[in-house]
């Protein structure tokens, strides 16, 4: 299929029938889609939650969920959908343009201008294209829906409780056109789960012209004229529809592509990371040499204490003082006093060895203590570091591990990668059993 200069897959029978099967699995939890933003019909109140009602002005009473069934939607068992908003006086946005082809054949089921509801303080002209005078011309041309109750039901003829929805960022087609829905598959989301995995803390949206360029080399809304610049309802659709299908096709290409914008988002992180580790590393590499350099220092200190004091002993031996030693030696002088010059070579042999065994034991005994000192001090100084060092980066470096342990994993979103599809979504080759399921989690 052609649009706007690109090229759209256009699936046989044999694949129709395996992307029937596999989407679903592809559907998000309920918790996800409220954590993107999605209204859903669980609210047990009648007014929004904080941070939509700030983006909107309308209440949940003007939502209507997706019809059980109808004459025609048994046909579609996934649509994609897209709109165009401008902004009204009330700061809400209100759809001037729809479009809705089904998932598995391509098939444009909706394309139409809608009229708007409400004044508009903002067409967005340089946004879509569309002006004041587009509307008037679509209206004369019945080329537009007269409302966006319209437009909804209009979308309603296609689409029921258990066709899937397929878009990107669709929360703000839902909210544009006021349908409650669950069974929804948003390409947005699945960027962002393929890149940021579950940390939350790092999540970054894309847009879908982007991952349109990185992940299926395409390039939308960057055509040679200024009106093809434009955004266009059709070509978001089927480019969503694009991504989804490449998901479910191509999951090692998805798993790779993944892997280079993670390094792309977070190669600053990461380098920042082992720059502090090798930071890290050489100072604990100075401090050894420090502290080793401030040990020998301290041994030769000790060595020339020694030698000063072993040169006062051997003085005051000369001078008579009484010690232990001095006193032995007198008695060795006595006792051999008869024996001439052979006692007197009997006196040099215990002087000289009870000197050295002193000196050698004192220096060994100061080596050790000064050694031992320094390492528990380097110790000490290097587990400070590293403990300040994970405490400034603990956030990064969890997200980082994080990421790291599940890089093998893939991107793969079927069997036991995706138990919340299987929570919410039960599949076994037959959409009787899938559309029973919907119809009693819609009545729970």
């Amino acid at each position: 299929m052609e649009h706007r200069g690109n090229t759209y897959s256009k699936l046989t029978s044999e694949q129709q029938f395996d992307i029937s099967k596999k989407l679903p699995l592809q559907c998000h939890s309920l918790e996800t889609l409220g954590r993107n933003g999605v209204i859903l019909d669980t609210l047990a109140t009648n007014q929004l939650p904080e941070s939509i009602a700030k983006r909107q002005v309308f209440c949940v009473t003007d939502f209507k969920a997706t019809p059980i069934g109808g004459p025609s939607a048994g046909d579609r068992k996934a649509v994609a959908i897209a709109c165009e908003v401008a902004e009204a006086e009330d700061g809400g946005n209100e759809p001037i343009s729809i479009c809705a082809i089904d998932f598995i054949t391509g098939e444009t089921l909706i394309d139409s201008f809608i009229a708007p509801s409400r004044a508009i303080s903002n067409w967005r002209t340089n946004v879509h294209g569309i002006s004041a005078k587009t509307i008037e011309a679509a209206l004369k041309g019945n080329n537009c829906l007269s409302s966006w109750q319209e437009a909804r039901t209009e979308l309603f003829n296609y689409v029921n409780a258990h066709t899937i929805l397929v878009g990107f960022t669709i929360r703000k087609d839902l909210e544009a056109l006021r349908v409650f829905h669950r069974g929804i598959v948003d390409g947005q989301i699945l960027a962002t789960e393929a890149i940021c995995r579950t940390n939350r803390e790092l999540w970054k949206k894309w847009t879908i012209d982007a991952v349109c360029i990185g992940l299926l080399v395409m390039f939308i809304r960057r055509n040679a004229t200024p009106r093809n610049q434009m955004h266009d309802p059709l070509e978001d659709a089927l480019a969503a529809r694009e991504i989804v299908l490449h998901f479910i096709q191509k999951p090692a290409e998805v798993a790779k592509w993944g892997k280079i914008e993670r390094q792309k988002l977070f190669g600053d992180l990461m380098a920042k990371e082992e720059t502090t580790g090798k930071a890290a590393k050489v100072a604990a590499q100075g401090l050894n040499k420090s502290t080793h350099r401030k040990a020998s220092s301290n041994d030769n200190q000790g060595v020339n204490r020694d030698a000063k004091g072993n040169g006062k002993k051997s003085q005051n031996r000369a001078k008579g003082v009484k010690g232990p030693i001095s006193q032995s030696l007198k008695e060795l002088s006595i006792e051999d006093a008869d024996q001439g010059s052979t006692g007197s070579e009997k006196l040099k042999g215990p002087k000289t060895a009870v000197s050295k065994t002193n000196h050698t034991k004192d220096l060994s005994e100061n080596q050790e203590k000064s050694i031992a000192k320094a390492q528990q001090a380097a110790k000490r100084k290097a587990k400070r570091e590293a403990k300040k060092a994970a405490q400034k980066d603990a956030k990064i470096e969890a997200a980082l591990k994080v990421m790291v342990r599940e890089e093998e994993q893939g991107l793969l979103r079927l069997g036991n990668t995706k138990q919340s599809a299987k929570t919410h979504w039960e599949v076994k080759h037959k959409a009787d059993r899938r559309a029973k399921w919907v119809e009693n989690q819609r009545d729970d």
